[in-house]
């Protein structure tokens, strides 16, 4: 063992926890804050697991934020964040922020002295690959939200595959063209040909509207009968007429 690597920076952290004078108030009040009782320090959305009175042992770590007189747990914490590939712990004391990279090292007595230790991450992935799916996910997000505020569609209520009362004599818009809504209602006469019809559908009141699209119809009806969606499309009606639990939508 290279006892100049473990205790040099040993013996530098223990005269500065043990330092009578010097000490500030703000190392005093975080100490107290984390310890006795192991309190964790947050990063974000990370937690930190907090070791008082403890430092690590093994390879001499590496000095952070040397240029601060006296830096918190957070803000040593956040060097870690910073490096999280290499970064096993911090060590923070009084005007001493450390990072070790040492994987498994013992920890070793050391009053006044905090050692910080991130969560483990995710088997087989690196920062940069966990930054890059967090970027992509944020991003498939905003598309949503953009796609979302688009729909003209978006002030219907999609209940029952769109046929319900709240939506009665609201328009519905398929591609460049809109259709209103009738609740309750069927078509009382056929007017034309029936242009297409399924009694076992396997789509919404939307998916009915694209083949209503697809025929240039005037008139379509959608329902559930006996638990199967019916879609039938037709060139117009000649009046509507009330029936419970039918949707009629007509082109305007």
């Amino acid at each position: 063992m290279h006892y100049s690597h473990l205790w040099t920076p040993l013996a530098y952290l223990l005269c500065l926890s043990t330092q009578a004078t010097g000490v500030l108030a703000d190392y005093n009040s975080d100490y107290k804050r984390l310890c006795p009782g192991n309190n964790p320090v947050t990063i974000g959305t990370t937690l930190y697991t907090v070791t008082c009175d403890k430092t690590m042992g093994g390879s001499a770590p590496v000095q952070k934020l040397g240029y601060k007189q006296n830096p918190t747990p957070e803000e040593c914490a956040q060097e870690c964040e910073k490096d999280r590939g290499t970064c096993t712990a911090m060590i923070w004391a009084n005007k001493a922020c450390f990072q070790s990279s040492d994987k498994g090292s013992s920890m070793l007595n050391a009053p006044g002295v905090v050692v910080l230790t991130p969560p483990p991450l995710p088997a087989g992935k690196t920062p940069e690959q966990l930054q890059k799916e967090l970027g992509d996910c944020e991003a498939e997000r905003d598309g949503y939200k953009v796609n979302l505020a688009a729909d003209p569609n978006s002030h219907l209520d999609p209940s029952n595959y769109y046929c319900n009362e709240n939506n009665d004599d609201k328009i519905i818009t398929f591609g460049s063209t809109k259709y209103v809504i009738k609740s309750n209602q069927i078509m009382d006469q056929w007017q034309g040909e029936t242009l297409y019809k399924n009694y076992d559908y396997r789509g919404s009141l939307r998916d009915c509207l694209s083949v209503c699209g697809s025929y240039d119809c005037g008139t379509m009806r959608f329902n559930i009968a006996e638990d199967k969606l019916w879609c039938v499309v037709a060139g117009g009606s000649k009046g509507l007429k009330y029936f419970a639990g039918v949707c009629v939508v007509l082109r305007v």
